[in-house]
């Protein structure tokens, strides 16, 4: 037997509000492993880094691969955040489109909405350069903690280099952040079609 309007209206709504749970958990999983893998690969790169000051017989070499590694750990993680940030931005945008479509059935259902439209600045201004400056402050800590050990001008000279390069590639991974900015530019663009 065929299905009333109204209980097709409300399968839809069990539907979209099945999936709408399923959205915030996926979004909560991906979102709390990337800071939790984060906070500890972060740690331990700082951790590091004072290991450099008291071990006092290690020379340019041991403290060169200790910041390879400390950078590693830094870039492992943010390779890590880079491919789990899809799952999450996708779950804002899914969250955004079941709001509106419930919006447009009469319930007035807008969290996402209400956050975005107070956070949208504060992201822009903050949240894009919080990353790459925190690389930045990094990078130069252990550039200036090998330099203490330089005891050449060609040595420094190669450490240069190898901060100008690291600099570099970090800024040409934080410009990747279009992408979040496309995603944010879509849920604007749903809930202008209201």
């Amino acid at each position: 037997m065929p299905l009333t309007k109204d209980e097709q209206q409300k399968k839809e709504i069990d539907v979209l509000l099945a999936e709408y749970q399923a959205c915030h958990r996926n979004r909560n999983h991906y979102d709390s492993v990337r800071w939790t893998i984060g906070s500890i690969f972060m740690a331990t790169s700082l951790a590091l880094f004072g290991i450099s000051f008291v071990e006092e017989q290690l020379g340019i070499l041991e403290v060169l691969l200790i910041a390879v590694f400390s950078f590693f750990l830094i870039f492992v993680w943010y390779a890590y955040s880079q491919h789990v940030n899809l799952y999450v931005l996708e779950s804002l945008l899914r969250f955004h489109k079941i709001e509106r479509r419930l919006c447009d059935m009469g319930f007035d259902i807008s969290l996402h909405k209400s956050i975005h439209d107070r956070t949208q600045q504060q992201q822009q201004r903050r949240g894009i350069w919080s990353t790459f400056l925190l690389f930045v402050v990094v990078l130069t800590a252990w550039f200036l903690r090998i330099a203490l050990l330089a005891e050449s001008i060609y040595e420094l000279a190669g450490v240069l280099v190898s901060y100008g390069i690291s600099l570099i590639l970090t800024y040409y991974e934080h410009v990747k952040v279009s992408n979040a900015r496309n995603i944010a530019n879509e849920i604007d663009d749903v809930w202008r079609k209201k």
